[in-house]
C-alpha cells in the first residue's frame, strides 16, 4: 500500500521539477548553447539588423522624406539661419539640406562595409547575458562598444561625398554669410544623426528577430532565438 501511495507523489514531484526548468524566459533551453554559438547568433542578428536599417534609409528619400531621420539644418545654428532668412537667402539652406540628405542616402554600400567590419570585430564578454537581455540588448551593446569609431569614419565618408556633390560649396557660401565666426562641424553632425538613425532601425529589427519567426532568416538565428 505504501508503494502505491508513493508512486503518484513521486510522479508529481518529477513533473514539478521538469516544469520549473521550462520557464518562460527559455533559460533552460538556452543553457545548452555554447558561448561561441550564442556569439555567432548575436553577430548574425546584428548583421541582419544592420542590413535592414541601411537598406531602409540609404535610398532616395529614405532620409530626406523621413520625418524622423531627415538631416535638417542644425538647431545649434538657428541664429545663422535667421540671418540667412532676413537676407532672403533661405534657399541656400534648403539646397544644403537636400545635399546633406542625398549625400547620406548615397553611402549605403560604404556604410554596409564599415558597419559589417565593426560588427565582425566585436567581442562579447558575456554573450548569454546579452541573449537573455532586453529586446534590443545586442544592438545596445554594439552601440556602446562601437559608436564613437563609427561616427569618426562616417564623418570622413560624408565630408568626401559632400565635396563631390556640391554640398561643401553651399556650406561655405552659408558660412560666408555669417556675421560671426562659425566653428560648427557639419559633417560630424551629419554622421552622428545618421548613426543614430541606423541604430534605432537596428533596434526595431532586433526586436522583430527576437519575437517573430519570419525575421529569423538564418539557421543560427532560428536555433538560438527561436522558442
Amino acid at each position: 500500500m505504501k508503494k502505491t501511495v508513493l508512486l503518484p507523489i513521486i510522479a508529481l514531484l518529477c513533473a514539478f521539477v521538469f516544469n520549473s526548468c521550462q520557464d518562460k524566459s527559455n533559460d533552460f533551453v538556452h543553457s545548452y548553447f555554447t558561448d561561441k554559438e550564442i556569439s555567432n547568433a548575436l553577430t548574425a542578428c546584428l548583421n541582419v539588423s544592420k542590413d535592414t536599417a541601411i537598406n531602409h534609409l540609404c535610398v532616395e528619400d529614405g532620409l530626406y522624406a523621413n520625418g524622423i531621420y531627415k538631416l535638417d539644418f542644425p538647431n545649434e545654428l538657428s541664429e545663422l539661419h535667421n540671418q540667412l532668412t532676413e537676407a532672403n537667402k533661405s534657399d541656400l539652406v534648403d539646397s544644403l539640406v537636400l545635399k546633406m540628405n542625398r549625400a547620406a542616402e548615397s553611402l549605403g554600400n560604404d556604410y554596409t562595409t564599415l558597419w559589417a567590419a565593426k560588427i565582425k570585430a566585436l567581442t562579447y564578454t558575456s554573450p548569454n547575458q546579452i541573449l537573455q537581455g532586453g529586446k534590443t540588448a545586442a544592438t545596445d551593446y554594439f552601440r556602446k562598444q562601437s559608436e564613437l569609431a563609427l561616427v569618426m569614419e562616417m564623418t570622413t565618408l560624408l565630408k568626401a561625398k559632400m565635396a563631390t556633390n556640391g554640398g561643401t560649396d553651399l556650406w561655405n557660401q552659408i558660412l560666408n554669410c555669417s556675421t560671426t565666426p562659425v566653428t560648427f562641424d557639419l559633417y560630424q553632425y551629419m554622421a552622428m544623426k545618421n548613426a543614430d538613425a541606423i541604430f534605432l532601425e537596428m533596434q526595431k529589427e532586433e526586436t522583430n528577430i527576437r519575437t517573430l519567426g519570419s525575421h529569423r532568416v538564418t539557421t543560427i538565428l532560428e536555433t538560438v532565438f527561436g522558442e
